[in-house]
C-alpha cells in the first residue's frame, strides 16, 4: 500500500489508506492519512469508509494485492478520463485475473481512445463520479461485509444515470482472484444488497448478469468449434 501511494503521490489531491489488522493496537506507519477498519469486517467496511472521507468530485480505489508496472501512467490515465467531456460515471483498467474481461463485458470501442464501454468492471482498481458516489453514500450498509455486488452496483447506477462504465485498454494491473473467505457466504450477502436496489436497479443488475452469460456461452462455443476443426 505504501509502495503504491509513493508513486502516485504527485499525481492525486489526497491519499488515504484503509487498511484493518488482527492487531488492534498495530498503526499504520505512513506519511499519508491512515483509516483503520474492525479487522472483522471486509470490503463493504473499507468501501464505506472510502465513500465517508472522500471529499474530491472524483474517487479512485485501488486494492494493495495489486501490481502495475506504470502506476503513474494508470494516474494520468484516469484523470484524463475523467476530465473528458464522456460523461464517464466509472473507470477502470483492465485487471489480469479477473472473472470479468472485454470479451465479456465489453459493448463497444470509443472512437479514438484507448476506452471500452463496458456493462461492468471489477471492483479492484476503478473509479467514480461524484454522481456515482452519491447513490452509493445512499445505500444501507453492514449486511454484505464482504462486498459482494457492490461493482455492479456502482456500474449499474452508472448506466442508469447516462454515464458511461469504461475500462482502457492501455493500462494493465495484475491481481490474485486467491480469497481468504466463504465464498457462498459472500453470495447471501450479495443477496441482502440486491433486496434494498430499486426496481429499476434490480432490473439492470439482472441485464448485466444475462449479457456476461450469453457472452461466456458464446465465447465457450467459438472455442468449441475452433477445437473441432
Amino acid at each position: 500500500a505504501i509502495h503504491i501511494a509513493n508513486q502516485i503521490d504527485k499525481f492525486w489531491n489526497e491519499i488515504s489508506i484503509v487498511y484493518s489488522d488482527p492487531d488492534p493496537d498495530f498503526t499504520f506507519p505512513s506519511k499519508f492519512k491512515v483509516l483503520k477498519r474492525p479487522n472483522h469486517l471486509y470490503w463493504e467496511d473499507k468501501f464505506k469508509s472510502c465513500l465517508d472521507n472522500c471529499t474530491d468530485d472524483s474517487m479512485l480505489i485501488i486494492h494493495a494485492d495489486c501490481t502495475c508496472d506504470n502506476w503513474e501512467n494508470l494516474i494520468e490515465k484516469c484523470l484524463e478520463a475523467n476530465s473528458s467531456s464522456l460523461n464517464i460515471g466509472v473507470w477502470a483498467p483492465q485487471i489480469k485475473g479477473s472473472q470479468y474481461n472485454l470479451k465479456t463485458t465489453g459493448m463497444g470501442v470509443i472512437n479514438n481512445t484507448n476506452l471500452q464501454l463496458s456493462c461492468l468492471t471489477d471492483g479492484i482498481v476503478f473509479s467514480l463520479s461524484n454522481t456515482v458516489m452519491h447513490r452509493m453514500r445512499k445505500l444501507d450498509y453492514g449486511e454484505n461485509i464482504y462486498g459482494w455486488g457492490l461493482d455492479r452496483l456502482f456500474c449499474v447506477t452508472a448506466h442508469l444515470m447516462g454515464n458511461l462504465v469504461v475500462i482502457d485498454t492501455s493500462v494493465l494491473v495484475n491481481h490474485s482472484n486467491i480469497r481468504g473467505y466463504d465464498s457462498q457466504a459472500a453470495i447471501e450477502g450479495m443477496g441482502k444488497l440486491l433486496s434494498k436496489l430499486n426496481h429499476n436497479e434490480i432490473i439492470t443488475f439482472k441485464l448485466i448478469d444475462a449479457y456476461i452469460r450469453l457472452n461466456r456461452l458464446k465465447n465457450q462455443s467459438i472455442a468449441k468449434l475452433a477445437t473441432t476443426k
